[in-house]
């Protein structure tokens, strides 16, 4: 199931970046949709898939209770921004409260991401955790990179533009961390092979011998 929360993942990520490169070549009423409120709905779609995924890769529930919770405080997170964005999109006459809600639900993403950083580093005994943490920490600092630009006005003429965009290094970010992310599902899926194998093998050792 976990590929199935990863695959989720990257298809909401897909379409934001999709819509994100369309938008950028429109100045209308769907662009304006498009690029102000369905991005926003699509991260945190992608993100409730997210928090799923980790869930079921390291098997929150049942070993590591703490971060299983807060996953679900993640989620809850998300939900409760998806609403109220999209209630002030249809209700609101001004813009300033949904970017409000916009700027501090990625900047608790973030923060979560960051955590997770250091968690997978306490527990990077367990080889599942490095990709986990070596995720995380090319998200955190891409991520980092991408508000910085979005925030300050950068302008390095001797930098091709592509090198001073804030969406390309949220993309680099992403790439990364889905690279990690299905390294670790394959890692997972072998080992799991391996000990399916192993205990074949035992239990057949043992019916030799009665």
């Amino acid at each position: 199931k976990e590929f199935f929360y990863y695959s989720g993942y990257a298809l909401f990520l897909g379409l934001l970046f999709s819509i994100k490169a369309l938008a950028g070549y429109r100045s209308n009423s769907v662009s304006f949709f498009l690029d102000g409120y369905l991005d926003f709905i699509l991260l945190c779609a992608g993100h409730l898939f997210y928090f799923s995924f980790i869930q079921r890769f390291l098997n929150t529930k049942d070993q590591y209770l703490f971060a299983h919770r807060l996953c679900n405080v993640g989620k809850l997170i998300l939900v409760v921004a998806m609403v109220a964005y999209t209630l002030l999109n249809q209700f609101s006459s001004s813009f300033s409260p949904e970017y409000f809600v916009e700027i501090i639900s990625k900047f608790l993403l973030l923060l979560i991401a960051v955590f997770f950083v250091f968690y997978a580093a306490r527990h990077r005994d367990n080889k599942i955790f490095n990709f986990l943490f070596w995720g995380n920490l090319c998200m955190t600092v891409f991520s980092c990179i991408s508000y910085f630009l979005t925030f300050k006005s950068v302008t390095i003429t001797s930098f091709p533009d592509i090198f001073i965009s804030s969406i390309f290094y949220y993309q680099m970010g992403v790439f990364f961390e889905l690279v990690f992310f299905l390294a670790g599902i394959s890692y997972k899926n072998k080992m799991q092979i391996i000990e399916q194998t192993r205990e074949r093998e035992r239990l057949k050792a043992e019916n030799q011998l009665k």
